[in-house]
């Protein structure tokens, strides 16, 4: 056989064994990146089991909360602890979880979390009393621009928000949802 098809011929399969390979990594990175994905559904998944967990089990506080009653010793400490975890599974809701979301499904957990500060009372003052939320837009995630899109669709939200009168007879059940 002549040595130049020989060279050529090997040239070939080389360029296939790079294809076959590339292909192969490619497939590898697809199959990570939908591992990802799916591990990155299941966590927010499992914070959202966490935190509805946590607010069936003090809904007497969480309810105190809303509706802006007295809340004393422990009851106090559960409010805080309830709030925070309100404000984190809404901030990771609205713009860590990225996974299969469209912006307005982001968007609904600063809508969702606007109306909770417009409509209950003692939400909007745990808000300000929490120093999670009092600094939240401006020191807690100062160059996160996520979190500065979410800070600021909650802040717009709020605003039209307050053109309108809360409903007095809200369900109260609803807070937080």
């Amino acid at each position: 056989m002549d040595p130049v098809k020989v060279n050529n011929w090997l040239q070939i399969v080389g360029m296939v064994g790079i294809m076959a390979s590339l292909i192969f990594v490619g497939v590898q990175v697809r199959q990570t990146q939908r591992v990802g994905e799916g591990q990155e559904v299941t966590n927010f998944l499992e914070l959202s089991l966490a935190f509805r967990t946590l607010q069936i089990e003090n809904a007497g506080v969480w309810r105190k909360v809303c509706a802006g009653e007295e809340i004393e010793g422990d009851e106090r400490t559960k409010a805080a602890l309830l709030f925070k975890a309100y404000i984190e599974f809404s901030y990771i809701g609205g713009v860590a979880n990225q996974v299969n979301m469209t912006h307005a499904e982001h968007d609904l957990f600063a809508h969702r979390l606007a109306a909770n500060l417009h409509r209950y009372p003692g939400f909007a003052k745990m808000a300000s009393a929490q120093s999670v939320w009092a600094r939240f837009g401006e020191e807690v995630l100062p160059n996160d621009d996520n979190a500065m899109r979410f800070y600021n669709a909650v802040m717009a939200r709020l605003a039209a928000l307050q053109e309108i009168d809360p409903d007095p007879d809200y369900d109260l059940m609803w807070c937080g949802i």
